[in-house]
């Protein structure tokens, strides 16, 4: 059993709130065809990074990375790098983007990502802003669909955005994991060699959570990148040791592949999964925490 660490700096609060009930498929997807068809009439966030966005873009996107969201005070594993930023701060760059809290958002990104758009959707679900969506096998399906791309940047148009109440069921700290580790279910979603040890993003320490199960991420979706269907993302989960009543708590390096992870359980009926967006970056920055190595569960 870890010991307790101090508590995070993450924002909202990650208290691990009451989670909402299941949503509807298509209140988290939109497919190409549908994008199509109302271009110019929602927010266009492309959430890849910019060197590919300068490749080619949906036309009328806007680009926002993974760290457009996040403090990157100090370095990897000190407490709150990588976290959220606060809420204010964090509704004038959801502003600058041209997200007023009224227009739907469709966000994407592209196979072989981190799941971005996921992130990003966790991000405006943990705000509050539930009109938002993801674009279903993101660039990569637009582009086999014949849809027209664009090179030129996209400069948004800033609006104010007042954030309504934030929903704290979907992120939750290390000290709410350390209090809860008797019954909670962790669920490691990173890569097989970052499991087991190995370190690629200058994590103070390898290897992994003690007693999380390992599912990466990119299982979720299938060879085109498409979301697995929500009967086969329950095969998959249930596949791995998770049952629909669990206590799940998500995580990888730094928030991003677990918070669509998060998202893709509670779509399949599993609403009591979190996001640990501190992630393994702050876990194994904790030298009074324990870290396993090797393959685990």
């Amino acid at each position: 059993m870890p010991t307790k660490a101090p508590v995070s700096s993450k924002t909202p609060a990650a208290t691990g709130g009451e989670p909402a009930p299941q949503e509807p498929r298509e209140n988290l997807l939109v497919g190409d065809d549908w994008l199509r068809a109302n271009l110019g009439k929602v927010v266009l966030i492309d959430g890849r990074a910019q060197s590919l966005y300068l490749k080619g873009h949906i036309p009328g996107a806007v680009n926002a990375e993974w760290t457009y969201f996040t403090s990157l005070k100090g370095r990897p594993g000190d407490r709150g790098w990588g976290d959220l930023l606060p809420r204010a701060q964090m509704a004038k760059r959801l502003g600058a983007l041209g997200i007023d809290g009224k227009k739907p958002v469709v966000v994407y990104a592209d196979r072989g990502g981190w799941g971005q758009d996921g992130w990003i959707l966790w991000i405006l679900r943990s705000m509050g802003l539930k009109s938002a969506k993801i674009l279903d096998g993101g660039f990569t399906a637009w582009v086999a669909s014949g849809g027209k791309t664009d090179k030129w940047p996209v400069k948004p148009k800033a609006v104010s955005l007042s954030l309504p109440k934030p929903d704290d069921s979907w992120n939750v700290s290390t000290q709410w994991i350390v209090d809860h580790m008797d019954h909670l279910k962790i669920l490691d979603v990173r890569t097989k060699p970052e499991f087991e040890g190995a370190r690629f993003f200058q994590e103070r320490r390898g290897g992994h959570i003690p007693g999380a199960i390992h599912l990466p991420f990119d299982q979720l979706v299938d060879g085109s990148g498409k979301l697995h269907t929500n009967e086969q993302l329950r095969e998959i989960f249930h596949a791995a040791g998770l049952q629909e009543a669990d206590d799940i708590v998500v995580y990888d390096t730094a928030g991003v592949r677990g918070a669509y992870a998060t998202l893709m359980l509670r779509l399949a009926g599993f609403t009591k999964a979190r996001n640990y967006d501190s992630g393994f970056q702050e876990w194994a920055g904790n030298k009074d925490l324990e870290v396993a190595t090797g393959s685990g569960k």
